[in-house]
């Protein structure tokens, strides 16, 4: 793209106006230092002046740099130091949304702690009792994070049982998977929707045999329609604010650059995400992909901290609510059926279509808004997770891009593509991102309760992805806070590397669909900041890259595989050669 082609000149000019002898500000020696950099992967030392890497390489070469009364010499005492992690595909601005919109009752908390049955009624309830019926504007009580498959002993929700909390006041629930939500009549009523016709395109409305709406809603457009119509208040204040608490946690985690996959512009979110970009002690780089269904324009003020990508396209929905499009039917039991898949059809009927899902688009449609956004220069980001979907999309890429194309158009989540489908992937350069950590939570409710054995083993097959793809350009990634508690990127690493479930270590999903550490780390650096067209600027360790670096207490090539989410700490990250002094951020 021509921004990068500018930056990497900008880069040369600043190089050559580097003198051989400039000293460094910061130089890092004494520990591991992987530079994630195919050519120089492993150093003794790296030097850092202003945001930018000075020189890496062998401690007495890069020791020349070291001017005293100037420079800091930060010994590592046997630490590793790493790129800092990017997180390719992250709902980052809705994050920072749960803070102040939602009352979250994942099963995790955020700060990991257990949750059952009893802790997440408590919350609702005791959250729904404190909202005014007459206060003015009328008080919506949001929830996020309902999920039965951890939680199995919860209710199943529909508008009946959450009128009996109450239908004075509206409540939303959004699930766990972010794809579907229940509402009650009062939300109902506050949109003056009446029929399952009055969703906007791309969403449902679910309804019963007789029409009824039932208050489930299903995917962005539905629940994005009815949010709309819950009050706000201070949204600029309380954004800026929330904002900030988030970043700081993402920098805790060890990232420097975190993402939005599905922005919905609203004045107010980019004017503090762009007041927070500005700032001296912003801890975190923010990449931006505006959600297709939105009609606002956006109104960020892009600089090295925040920048727009490219557009986020939804050809399908979610596993756990039986929306993603398969190319078989899911499994039909009760699990299923109380997260409201249809069942099949009784015998001799033939489903048609089968129950394997929806497509939220016809391929005229879908290729009518790929093809606009493909024309215009955009980089596309297509949520697939089924294989009926993933076709879809492929083939309409197929259409649109030509031999030499660098336009690095992206394919998200791809829980269910075939090595087929893979090749063609590598063949027209669509790069997956790929939502391996699902496994880290629901591999056995895959397993046991939605689509069996052989479709869970080959989830998000990794292992066969980089037979066809460099890994230096796919990703893995977390969808936070698409899954329970803190974000978590040596938890999503493990995943990679040992396909297990978090509390099971013994139960593998698809050993031949495992990587390697060291392909994990990659697909955690640079192959999410090739994605995000910053591969010039971060991922990896090269001299004139930002220095955006963080120190682990352990080096996790030498970690058990099963032990990285619990054995290694992150002691602190830098952004543009900034210490982010992590331990003291939220004194």
């Amino acid at each position: 793209m021509e921004k990068q082609k500018q930056r990497r000149q900008k880069v040369k000019e600043r190089e050559g106006r580097e003198s051989e002898d400039s000293p460094a500000d910061i130089v890092f020696h004494g520990g591991d230092i992987f530079t994630i950099d195919d050519k120089n992967p492993k150093v003794e030392a790296l030097a850092v002046k202003g945001e930018r890497i000075l020189a890496i390489g062998d401690w007495n070469d890069v020791k020349r740099k070291v001017k005293h009364g100037h420079t800091e010499v930060v010994d590592l005492k046997g630490q590793t130091l790493l790129p800092g992690f990017v997180a390719a595909h992250e709902h980052a601005t809705f994050v920072a949304a749960t803070r102040f919109l939602y009352v979250d009752i994942s099963a995790y908390g955020v700060n990991g702690e257990e949750r059952d049955k009893d802790k997440i009624l408590e919350i609702i309830n005791t959250t729904v009792a404190r909202a005014d019926p007459d206060e003015k504007p009328l008080p919506w009580c949001l929830f996020m994070g309902w999920d039965i498959e951890l939680i199995p002993d919860l209710p199943t929700l529909d508008v009946k049982v959450l009128d009996q909390i109450s239908n004075k006041v509206p409540i939303m629930v959004i699930a766990q998977n972010l794809h579907a939500a229940w509402v009650n009549s009062k939300v109902f009523k506050e949109c003056n929707i009446t029929s399952p016709d009055q969703c906007p395109p791309g969403g449902i409305y679910v309804a019963d045999e007789n029409g009824e709406l039932t208050g489930m809603l299903l995917e962005e457009p539905a629940t994005k329609y009815v949010l709309a119509h819950a009050p706000v208040s201070n949204l600029r204040l309380e954004a800026a604010k929330a904002i900030q608490e988030q970043w700081k946690d993402y920098a805790t985690r060890g990232f420097t650059t975190v993402s939005e996959l599905g922005h919905s512009p609203m004045k107010e979110i980019d004017l503090s995400l762009s007041a927070t970009a500005t700032l001296d002690d912003c801890p975190v780089r923010l990449a931006l992909y505006v959600s297709v269904s939105s009609k606002a324009k956006h109104e960020i003020i892009e600089n090295d901290k925040i920048w727009v990508v490219g557009d986020k396209v939804w050809a399908d929905g979610s596993p756990h609510c039986g929306t993603s499009a398969l190319s078989e039917p899911y499994l039909d039991n009760e699990m299923t059926r109380r997260l409201a898949f249809p069942p099949p059809p009784p015998p001799p009927a033939i489903p048609d279509p089968p129950k394997c899902g929806i497509l939220c688009w016809s391929n005229d449609k879908l290729f009518e808004i790929m093809k606009g956004l493909h024309d215009k220069g955009r980089q596309i980001a297509v949520h697939a997770h089924g294989e009926r979907a993933i076709d879809q999309t492929l083939n309409i890429f197929k259409q649109l891009m030509k031999p030499g194309d660098d336009r690095r158009h992206r394919l998200e989540h791809a829980g269910f593509i075939t090595e087929d489908q893979l090749k063609l992937c590598g063949e027209l350069g669509v790069l997956p991102s790929f939502f391996v950590y699902q496994l880290y939570f629901y591999g056995k409710s895959f397993y046991n309760n939605i689509v069996g054995p052989e479709r869970t083993n080959r989830w998000a097959p990794m292992g066969t992805a980089v037979k066809y793809i460099d890994i230096g350009k796919i990703s893995i990634h977390e969808d936070h806070p698409g899954i329970p508690g803190p974000s978590q990127p040596f938890a999503n690493i493990k995943t990679a590397v040992t396909r297990t479930q978090r509390d099971d270590p013994n139960m593998v999903f698809g050993k031949e669909n495992r990587i390697t550490v060291e392909q994990a780390i990659k697909a955690s650096t640079i192959g999410p900041a090739y994605q995000l067209f910053r591969d010039d600027e971060i991922g990896s360790l090269e001299v004139g890259k930002f220095a955006d670096l963080v120190i682990l207490s352990k080096n996790p090539y030498k970690v058990d595989p099963l032990k990285l989410d619990s054995d290694i700490e992150v002691v602190e990250t830098y952004i543009g050669g900034r210490c982010n002094c992590i331990k003291n951020m939220f004194k």
